[in-house]
């Protein structure tokens, strides 16, 4: 499976839904989280339970955190 977000690739798009895939063909759990502004893009479980919550930014560099992503990203630090 080649990545779809090399080269000129501008959006976050393209790389949140092919990781999504690539966790879904190899049978992890992925969900993604819509309900609040600043929540993470997705969440992932890895064998055992443990999760994963990226938040995807452009892959050219140039995509910029929120405050409210910034407050999120705290408070989970903090768990």
């Amino acid at each position: 499976m080649v990545a779809p977000f090399r080269g000129r690739q501008r959006k976050e798009g393209p790389l949140e839904a092919w990781c999504a895939k690539w966790a879904r063909d190899r049978q992890i759990p992925v969900a993604k989280l819509t309900e609040c502004t600043g929540m993470p893009d997705r969440i992932f479980f890895t064998p055992g339970g443990r999760p994963i919550v990226p938040e995807f930014k452009r892959p050219d560099g140039k995509g910029t955190r929120s405050p409210a992503q910034e407050w999120y990203i705290l408070r989970l630090k903090e768990l």
